[in-house]
């Protein structure tokens, strides 16, 4: 499963067991080097840097700061820090052309990620967790692109799950097998 958030983490449940790998660090994806533009990313791994929570505030107020953005400005009380996710997806909901670009590049950032992993693992489920999956179908609609990726049978991707325990019960639950 994976939370989005400012920072990513992934487990990896093997036969109902979470795998930790050698060192103790198996699943961490956010460090998956699929976007390095050189920036300082504050600690933060190349690929959740790129496609975490605070890509979609770096970009809106990257856009405001190039002349566009108003309605995000707008959204965030005229403080462009105040420009996050969740003003981001908010103007995108409300058909904000800006907005919508800046969703659909970091979501498919994320998507690439996502079946990078899935190619690796090859998993039933994949769980994406974190207060900006609860945006919907934006965010879900990546599936099946995924499932391209991961081998013969595309695994489900659920969202929107608020509590750690839900995710860790839709985890261990089997996913049904392709006929």
């Amino acid at each position: 499963f994976g939370r989005l958030a400012k920072a990513f983490f992934e487990g990896v449940l093997i036969g109902g067991d979470v795998y930790r790998g050698a060192g103790g660090a198996a699943g961490e994806i956010g460090y998956l080097p699929l976007f390095d533009d050189g920036d300082d990313r504050n600690g933060l791994g190349p690929f959740e840097y790129a496609a975490g929570g605070t890509a979609f505030a770096r970009l809106g107020r990257a856009a405001v700061a190039a002349g566009g953005g108003t309605a995000l400005l707008e959204r965030a009380g005229g403080d462009l820090e105040a420009i996050d996710a969740e003003v981001v997806f908010a103007a995108a909901a409300a058909a904000d052309e800006t907005a919508r670009t800046i969703v659909d590049e970091v979501v498919g950032r994320l998507a690439r990620g996502i079946a990078a992993a899935i190619t690796i693992l090859n998993p039933s489920t994949v769980i994406v967790g974190g207060g900006v999956s609860r945006a919907g179908d934006r965010l879900l609609r990546p599936g099946a692109a995924c499932g391209e990726a991961g081998g013969d049978r595309e695994p489900r991707l659920v969202g929107a799950l608020a509590e750690p325990a839900a995710q860790h019960d839709v985890a261990r639950r089997p996913a049904p097998h392709p006929a």
